[in-house]
């Protein structure tokens, strides 16, 4: 089964050279009704031989789509029910899933509904199989999603198992990792529920604690508070009245008691104010002390800032010694250089591939221009260092030197060639 591109006025196709009954049951289906989900399809005859041509005007096949950037595990449960979709309403007009032609190069989205397209071959598509299809989608979704990932190899290992149905493998892959997103979500939540019920207890302990501190104080003030009346009653008795010897050491007996008393009460006292100021800690050290007095002083805050002094010892760092580079190390130079300076600055070639258009997130270069497609082109080196220049399906297609280009027709560029992308042009030099 070959495919090729053909362009026709404001319309884009994808050809096939159809060797089979062209006016057979399923090509009736196809051309008769407007399926869901499947390609536009209609017939010419040329030189005596049928063809048949799919529109994909304004579409980009997936192998494109997630060139830049791989396809994560929502984009692919979204494909995946798609390609369900697509079977069950081929199989309500008696169409078999064998004819679908499942192929990254033949799956078209359209980047502007996000939805994709299939491609139905009436005479089937044994060469491009789901299971195929199921080993080719590990290049395409993104390595750093582990869920997209794991998607993948459950498709390839559930696809490669005698009589498995394509809608019940997409069914059992899909519900399983809703599944598991909805165990990983519910045991973040149990974290945080739990993090927030000990957070909880600690504010409570924490409270209690302060409320038992307090009522500590109290009972503290109160007692050292009846010790030194105590004692000021003793020193009067002491003064002002004759007292004789057994007398007089009961007295300074009682003195001495209530004086030590008071001394523990303050004690007690200083401990929790300083239990309170300084945190839950017994004893301060000395470099808190230190500490507590420089930097909570305005005047050494504003010379000495922590940041400052941290941020010096940090950026103190040997990096080895200096090397000299080579010519090679700074690249080759060659670039595009626009002509349409409003529109375009010059882009780099250095690091490619690139592709190019307007859509922010799916293309490496931005041209600021409504003519210019969503993913309007590519530009790549061969196995040679060659440098290739190919059209990505563009409406308004890509031109060198005025010549317009086949969708996905690829060329070489040297340098002296004039470049345009719908009607933003650049010089290769």
């Amino acid at each position: 089964m070959e495919f090729k591109y053909h362009r026709e006025l404001n319309h884009n196709y994808l050809v096939m050279k159809y060797p089979g009954n062209v006016d057979g049951y399923k090509y009736r289906m196809l051309a008769t009704n407007k399926l869901n989900g499947f390609l536009k399809l209609g017939k010419r005859y040329i030189n005596c031989e049928s063809y048949l041509f799919y529109e994909i005007t304004s579409m980009q096949s997936l192998t494109n789509r997630y060139a830049l950037k791989g396809m994560n595990s929502e984009e692919l449960r979204n494909l995946l029910s798609e390609i369900s979709m697509a079977i069950s309403v081929a199989s309500e007009y008696l169409l078999d899933e064998e004819g679908i032609v499942f192929s990254p190069d033949f799956i078209m989205e359209n980047l502007g509904d996000k939805k994709h397209y299939f491609l139905y071959s009436p005479e089937g598509s044994e060469e491009w199989t789901f299971k195929k299809f199921s080993e080719e989608l590990l290049s395409l979704v993104d390595q750093n999603d582990d869920l997209a990932v794991q998607m993948v190899y459950d498709l390839c290992e559930l696809s490669g198992r005698d009589g498995a149905l394509t809608t019940d493998i997409i069914s059992i892959v899909c519900n399983d990792n809703i599944k598991e997103e909805i165990v990983t979500e519910s045991f973040k939540d149990d974290e945080i529920w739990k993090d927030s019920i000990e957070s909880d207890i600690e504010v409570e302990e924490s409270e209690e604690e302060s409320k038992n501190d307090i009522g500590e104080l109290k009972f503290t003030l109160i007692i050292g508070g009846l010790f030194a009346v105590l004692e000021l009653i003793l020193l009067y008795i002491k003064v002002n009245y004759i007292l004789n010897e057994k007398e007089s050491i009961i007295v300074l007996l009682l003195m001495a008691l209530s004086f030590l008393m008071i001394v523990l009460c303050s004690g007690n006292i200083a401990r929790k104010y300083s239990k309170k100021r300084f945190g839950n800690k017994d004893t301060i050290s000395e470099e808190e002390i230190m500490d507590d007095y420089f930097y909570n002083d305005v005047e050494y805050k504003n010379y000495y800032p922590k940041e400052k002094i941290n941020k010096k010892v940090e950026n103190n760092i040997e990096y080895g010694q200096t090397i000299v580079l080579d010519e090679n190390s700074f690249g080759s130079g060659n670039r595009l250089y626009s002509i349409d300076r409003e529109k375009a600055g010059n882009i780099d070639l250095n690091n490619l591939p690139i592709t190019i258009g307007k859509q922010l997130n799916l293309v490496d270069v931005v041209l600021s221009s409504k003519a210019v497609s969503r993913m309007h082109a590519r530009i790549y080196n061969d196995t040679d260092n060659r440098l290739i220049l190919e059209d990505l399906n563009s409406s308004n297609g890509t031109f060198i030197n005025n010549i317009r280009l086949h969708p996905q027709e690829k060329v070489f560029i040297k340098p002296g060639d004039e470049v345009r992308f719908a009607d933003v042009r650049f010089d290769y030099r």
